[in-house]
């Protein structure tokens, strides 16, 4: 059974972001520790300003099942330590992460907690911490039950399969920071 897991991020000015991750395995029973050996991973490549507040899995399809788990201080705070002299980057700055299972089926996640020390203008040049960090969490990736996943909008059917490569881009990519954790999707109506 296929199932979504989101990692919720936050920095130190209360801005957010989300990272979705797709997991295959038999029951929901084993997805938890799953997602710990990953965030161990995850927020090694994080700088410590940052930390990872709640992760969410869920079934897809309408409504979807889910199940929240708050992550403690000690278990989600980034643990990247940044050179003297860099600052972290906003969070809409990201770098983008393929994860190819085939020719043809491939996720794209754009992966935030950037630091200036690893970002040159549009060029991202991660430092050796970096690159050490993301490939173990790449390779946790190639080697558990993480998959890359398609859902087709007609008839709700799903795809997935397991990881084969994950690489990462040599330019940052600029995300549009999306609404807090909580709010409605949409506007309010105004009356007139």
């Amino acid at each position: 059974m296929l199932f979504n897991v989101d990692f919720f991020f936050f920095d130190n000015q209360s801005y957010g972001w989300s990272e979705r991750m797709f997991n295959s395995q038999s029951s929901i029973d084993g997805v938890p520790a799953d997602i710990t050996a990953l965030l161990a991973l995850r927020i090694a490549f994080l700088p410590t300003s940052m930390n990872v507040v709640y992760t969410r899995v869920s079934t897809p399809g309408k409504p979807p099942n889910s199940l929240l788990s708050a992550v403690s201080d000690a278990d989600g705070k980034g643990t990247y330590e940044i050179v003297s002299g860099s600052i972290t980057m906003p969070v809409d700055v990201r770098v983008l992460a393929t994860l190819q299972a085939s020719d043809v089926l491939k996720n794209r996640k754009f992966l935030g907690g950037l630091v200036s020390q690893d970002v040159s203008g549009d060029a991202f040049s991660p430092t050796d911490p970096w690159i050490t960090a993301f490939d173990a969490w790449a390779n946790s990736l190639l080697e558990s039950n993480w998959v890359a996943a398609t859902t087709y909008k007609v008839d709700e059917t799903q795809e997935s399969d397991p990881i084969q490569s994950v690489d990462y881009s040599n330019q940052v990519a600029y995300r549009k920071a999306g609404r807090p954790f909580g709010l409605r999707r949409g506007r309010r109506r105004t009356v007139h």
